[in-house]
């Protein structure tokens, strides 16, 4: 199918908000063996929107409308809609009574300008909307189908199955997908683009730093013999199947062997105990974390030895290394993790340049300490980056299998014992 979307506000334009429903709608579809084939964004203008629309319905097999539903004068959505289709707008009865119950359980005031969000084009069919004020409809051009629906995004991806499933049957093309960590988009095209071809499958990379997505898509026998070849090439930086974040995966590994985890943070601010509890039921794992952002704080809570930080620097392997034993000990927890690093713009040296953290985890198999380095980063960046890498760590942590962190990074494991003697490679 040649499925379209357009996106309409002019706080999309100027920057004010991002676009989110086009992520929303590209998965629905994607689970569905389809694809967008085209998307045009136009602002608060009505013959804009008009000369858009009436493009993409001769183009396309469906159209999909956000935005414009409101009570504002710059929702133009629907008066362009009635344009495009011939008709009047009219108040649709059911439309106008829901709204008005909704109205009055909420205590807000009713006006004429609420009061229109319960108007349609005459040739339009209502699409309830159960989390928000403002329904959608459905109305054709001909033969296609042109569904238009809040563009708030959680209104919007509410209401996607009720609008959109009675006019895009599943495909039936195969697909499959994994996801990458360690390894860049380029490194792998040559040698992904060979099975791909070999097994006579199309395929598509998206990356998301720092991870990168293989998705390719075919027919039965061709997409899981891809597969096949796709995870043996890759798998030292392959997140097992099910998992596209790696907190998700460590809590699954976490929760199955009955360990638990504490954190210690200092550059990444909290982000990796923020990670992990974005995942329900991560308190069956996760007991504590620590954002020991000052000096003194690391060593009043997690008891860092001030003469290591004097004589190493707060960045450092011996500090990193530290902080892990610290919450490990003051948790009681199976696993304990530390991380150090400059997220800058500021604070970098010579040999501790700005995007240089150290991360280490303590467990029952000792010490595990790296060196990573994310040069010419923002300190967003760099502290995402930095989250990312703790976690992907800690995973390899847990599997026993540190061979695959060498290729990303370099790593070396070293007993509580000899804690000093640390060989660290940095990641540029």
């Amino acid at each position: 199918m040649r499925i379209c979307a357009l996106w309409t506000g002019d706080e999309l334009l100027d920057g004010r908000i991002q676009e989110a429903n086009g992520r929303s709608l590209g998965a629905w579809l994607r689970a569905r063996g389809h694809r967008l084939w085209r998307a045009l964004l136009v602002g608060d203008d009505e013959d804009g929107l008009v000369a858009a629309l009436s493009w993409l319905v001769t183009e396309a097999d469906l159209v999909v409308v956000a935005g414009g539903l409101g009570p504002t004068e710059d929702d133009r959505t629907r008066a362009a809609c009635a344009r495009v289709s011939g008709r009047e707008l009219v108040r649709d009865a059911d439309a106008w009574q829901a709204l008005r119950a909704r109205y009055a359980r909420l205590g807000r005031r009713w006006s004429d300008a609420a009061a229109r969000q319960a108007e349609r084009p005459a040739s339009a069919a209502r699409i309830p909307n159960p989390l928000g004020s403002a329904d959608g409809f459905v109305f054709f051009v001909g033969t296609t189908p042109v569904v238009v629906l809040p563009g708030v995004p959680r209104e919007f991806d509410g209401m996607l199955d009720a609008a959109l499933t009675p006019y895009v049957a599943p495909s039936s093309t195969d697909a499959q997908e994994l996801w990458l960590y360690g390894i860049g988009e380029s490194e792998t095209n040559a040698v992904a683009r060979d099975i791909a071809t070999e097994a006579g499958v199309s395929l598509g990379w998206c990356v998301q730093s720092p991870l990168v997505q293989l998705r390719w898509e075919g027919r039965g026998e061709a997409v899981t013999g891809a597969g096949t070849a796709l995870r043996r090439a890759f798998a030292p930086f392959v997140l097992p199947e099910g998992h596209r974040r790696p907190e998700t995966l460590v809590l699954e590994l976490l929760r199955g062997g009955g360990a638990t985890v504490a954190i210690a943070e200092s550059c990444t601010g909290g982000a990796i105990a923020s990670a992990l509890t974005d995942v329900p039921g991560s308190s069956a794992a996760l007991l504590a974390g620590w954002v020991t952002y000052a000096n003194d704080a690391k060593v009043a809570a997690l008891g860092v030895p001030r003469e290591v930080i004097v004589a190493q620097g707060a960045v450092s392997a011996e500090v990193a290394v530290a902080m892990a034993s610290g919450a490990r000990r003051a948790a009681n927890a199976t696993w304990g993790g530390g991380v150090t690093g400059i997220a800058g713009p500021g604070g970098g040296s010579e040999t501790k340049p700005v995007g240089t953290a150290f991360v280490a985890w303590a467990g029952p198999s000792g010490v595990h300490v790296a060196r990573v380095a994310y040069p010419d980063r923002d300190r967003r960046e760099v502290k995402a980056l930095v989250r990312d890498f703790a976690l992907c760590f800690l995973w390899r942590c847990l599997v026993g299998d540190l061979r695959a962190v060498a290729s990303w990074v370099g790593v070396v494991s070293c007993p509580e014992a000899e804690e000093r003697r640390l060989a660290l490679a940095d990641r540029n």
